[in-house]
């Protein structure tokens, strides 16, 4: 019976410890990496046209950059339903331009039961310039919010925001 609780709580102890080492480690990536945005394995950029008329409509052409070894799960299928983060992007559009349309992903690929994103995706979400709308420079900000995993482990969940001029003539 003694040699029982020894080994129980023995083995509560490593348990408990190796939780802790656990929170630690996570614990440590996610203060670093929220520190320096460079560590991220995922770059996230944005081009637009240099001028726009009124009145018309133009795309925005935004780069998801996946390091090697990385990926994120696609808003896609199943991988919602499964408890899994799914990459997303949000605009706050200033007035006089409007979205046009949903945001096309393009496909996936599979891993294991989810659907996910490796190498570089590119989006070209469509916009519209309203036709009452002043000429002068418009400010627009998009928020690409993800979780980038690799084969070992996941990152804490990110939010990047990019904020991008378009002038209006």
């Amino acid at each position: 019976m003694l040699l029982k609780i020894r080994y129980t709580s023995r083995l509560y102890f490593l348990l408990l410890l190796f939780s802790c080492l656990s929170l630690l480690f996570v614990g440590t990536i996610s203060q670093g990496l929220g520190q320096e945005k460079s560590k991220l394995p995922i770059k996230f950029t944005a081009k637009t046209p240099s001028v726009i008329d009124a009145g018309e409509k133009f795309n925005v052409k935004i780069l998801i950059d996946i390091q090697d070894s990385w990926y994120i799960y696609a808003p896609m299928g199943t991988n919602a339903e499964q408890g899994m983060l799914v990459a997303s992007i949000i605009f706050e559009l200033p007035e006089g331009i409007v979205p046009e349309g949903k945001i096309q992903w393009p496909e996936p690929m599979a891993k294991d039961l989810y659907q996910v994103y490796i190498g570089k995706i590119e989006l070209s979400p469509l916009f519209k310039v309203q036709p009452e709308a002043k000429p002068g420079l418009y400010k627009i900000k998009a928020k690409l919010r993800y979780q980038s995993c690799n084969s070992v482990f996941c990152l804490p969940p990110v939010e990047e925001e990019l904020l991008f001029e378009v002038r209006v003539k």
